[in-house]
């Protein structure tokens, strides 16, 4: 396969991350999990690599093609409850992300967004170029999401490095954890 890539992904065992792996398998990619948990599936390499380690992180992105960047506190229950933690993970770990990125010259880093970044827009008309407003009300996931956004462009300015933001919905499905409203449904069904 001459289009096949050497990609990593970061949180690569986690729900959507493993579900990203399984794509990039199926388009005939060779694909890295960079993850402290085992990945879902033995035919892809595995990094237990802590993603706040930029140092060993670069390391393991050379030669990458491109990085998916999934690893991250998402769940709103636990960032509740432990918020410095959920920061450290979410906005330290991107930094650390594209650092390594940058110093390994991987290819270009795919930031895992949210959705929700739209709560901290104002306006009856929201789009992808709707300026994000300190005077909204919202989660500190989504504070932590618009800052991994904003740093994504900071290091294309400053560094040229390339970036691509996708802002996801509700995932559900298999391997969805458990305490989702979408999981309850189709328990109950």
């Amino acid at each position: 396969m001459s289009d096949a890539k050497l990609v990593a992904v970061t949180g690569g065992s986690g729900f959507i991350g493993s579900h990203v792996v399984d794509a990039l398998r199926t388009a005939g990619h060779s694909v890295r999990v960079i993850d402290p948990a085992a990945p879902q599936r033995p035919d892809v390499e595995w990094r237990p690599v802590d993603i706040l380690d930029t140092d060993l992180l670069a390391r393991e992105l050379r030669d990458m093609e491109a990085v998916f960047h999934l690893a991250a506190a998402a769940d709103v229950n636990i960032i509740h409850a432990d918020p410095r933690e959920s920061v450290n993970l979410n906005v330290l770990g991107t930094a650390s992300v594209l650092e390594a990125a940058r110093r390994a010259d991987a290819g270009r880093v795919i930031l895992a967004s949210t959705v929700w970044v739209y709560a901290a827009t104002v306006g009856d008309v929201v789009d992808e170029s709707t300026p994000f407003s300190p005077e909204t009300d919202r989660h500190l996931y989504v504070t932590t999401k618009v800052a991994s956004e904003m740093m994504c462009r900071d290091y294309h300015t400053l560094y040229g490095r390339p970036y691509t933001v996708l802002r996801y919905g509700i995932p559900f499905g298999p391997r969805m954890r458990d305490n989702i409203v979408a999981a309850s449904f189709f328990r109950r069904a």
